[in-house]
């Protein structure tokens, strides 16, 4: 419970979104599958305003202000 309370104040509702579609994939994938999966998904995140944001809160040691985009 405790790691749930943490992700969900800590990581973009983006990432949340992504985290779960892969775990629902990932038993119909192969380790090479649900990999390229991963490589595309991070590849995605790097240019969305909740990647910035997560940089950012964790440099300025301050709460992140995610906006799911």
């Amino acid at each position: 419970m405790a790691y749930a309370q943490e992700l969900a104040s800590s990581c973009s509702p983006r990432s949340v979104r992504v985290i779960k579609k892969q775990l629902l994939q990932a038993r119909y994938q192969t380790f090479g599958q649900a990999t390229h999966t991963a490589d595309r998904e991070i590849a995605l995140c790097r240019g969305t305003h909740d990647f910035k944001e997560g940089v950012q809160h964790f440099l300025e040691k301050r709460k992140p202000n995610f906006t799911g985009q």
